[in-house]
């Protein structure tokens, strides 16, 4: 709890991964941190659980493997495709591999190095932000407070972003997920995608005997036909052989559900505020760099505005000038390859014929998977690559390959 009168130079509101893990970033220079959080630890929320290989670097970087090594995971190697016209391509992560993790059980890490490396506290109450020109107010039940710097993490419906105006125009692009967890060994040691029209299904191994399995729409596409506790089920049919796979497998928790996801923003900082993670604006989850750019976001923010805390207005002001100059750079990727795979999502068979072409050129669709996480341009490919992949484009597919694409309409 804060106590009455503790002048706090950093408060976070939000103590999902994004602000636990900006916390530990903060924590290596002399500033005192007070982190916010609404809801009881572990904090669960609907999302991916899949953890990139970029992601457990900068995982690294803020010291927290140790405090998750222990804890239930399973590495994964790389992603498999299944498109809905029966082709499947897979290809391992040249990085090395990536963690699945279930979202209870990464905040549970993530709290306590936060509560071994920190002197930071957890508020559980109701928070609201009020942004003047000059400076930024947290009131936080009956208390004011007026730190140097608040950063917003609370997700994709912030508060914080709200109060300092900060939040985009409504999007046209209306996509949902909804997840759950199973009780079965996994199948694979890769992260799976299944295409569908309209529709993906993901699936996480999480550890030794269980698997999450997030669902993402088009909703004014695919509209379901059931809701509350039957979405999930009325989602999963729209994937046979996942459904058929999932028959035996007993649920662990119960669905939950998160959408709209496409959150767009102006900026992510004012005077005084800088967003991460979510709050800092979200396209979708289609490629599953959700964590891993929040922790990217979490390590620059702690190395650029981090040194500046302890010194004047104006050097604070040009600290989160650079952040929101990395911010971008970091985003941009993201940003390049999500709209990328949001596009295909609208051609079907095109999409069948990139699936089948990875199949035939896994090394490409190694490419794409480092161009995905920032780590190479995605047209860094020599010029026979590029030949190679558009001659598998344009080979005739199989019958039953064309025989699928023809039974669904093409989406717009």
């Amino acid at each position: 709890m804060a106590s009455s009168g503790q002048a706090w130079d950093v408060v976070i509101v939000g103590g999902g991964p994004a602000g636990l893990s900006t916390a530990l970033s903060l924590s290596r220079h002399p500033v005192t941190i007070l982190v916010l959080e609404q809801q009881p630890y572990p904090v669960s929320k609907p999302c991916g659980e899949g953890i990139m290989p970029t992601g457990l670097a900068h995982l690294k970087t803020l010291g927290v493997l140790p405090f998750l090594q222990a804890r239930p995971h399973r590495p994964f190697s790389g992603i498999t495709y299944h498109s809905a016209g029966s082709h499947q391509a897979s290809a391992n992560f040249q990085e090395g591999p990536g963690w699945g993790m279930e979202r209870t059980v990464l905040s549970e890490g993530l709290r306590e190095a936060v509560q071994s490396q920190t002197s930071s506290s957890r508020h559980q109450a109701q928070v609201h932000g009020e942004v003047q020109e000059e400076s930024v107010r947290v009131r936080v039940g009956s208390e004011s407070l007026t730190p140097k710097l608040v950063i917003g993490a609370d997700g994709l419906n912030s508060r914080i972003r709200k109060a300092a105006g900060l939040s985009g125009a409504k999007s046209r692009l209306q996509r949902w997920g909804v997840r759950q967890h199973f009780q079965v060994a996994p199948w694979t040691d890769q992260v799976e995608v299944y295409w569908a029209w309209g529709a993906e299904a993901y699936v996480t191994p999480v550890g030794p005997d269980r698997v999450g399995v997030a669902i993402l729409w088009d909703r004014h596409r695919k509209p379901p036909e059931q809701a509350g506790k039957l979405l999930f089920l009325d989602r999963l049919a729209l994937f046979p052989k996942l459904q058929e796979r999932l028959q035996s497998a007993t649920p662990t928790d119960v669905p939950r559900a998160v959408g709209p996801l496409h959150r767009r923003t102006s900026g992510v900082i004012r005077p005084g505020l800088a967003l991460i993670g979510d709050a800092s604006g979200y396209l979708d989850a289609i490629t599953g760099e959700g964590l891993s750019l929040a922790f990217e976001q979490a390590v620059v923010l702690g190395e650029i505005v981090g040194p500046a805390l302890r010194k004047d207005a104006p050097e604070r002001f040009w600290a989160l000038q650079r952040y929101a100059s990395s911010h971008a750079a970091i985003t941009r990727p993201y940003h390049q390859v999500t709209h990328l795979a949001l596009m295909l999502r609208n051609f079907p068979a095109l999409t069948d014929r990139i699936v089948r072409m990875f199949s035939q050129n896994p090394q490409h669709f190694q490419h794409f998977l480092s161009a995905n996480m920032g780590l190479v341009p995605s047209w860094r490919l020599p010029p026979r690559a590029w030949a190679e992949m558009l001659a598998g484009l344009f080979k005739n597919p199989p019958l039953n390959a064309l025989e699928a694409t023809r039974k669904q309409p093409e989406l717009s």
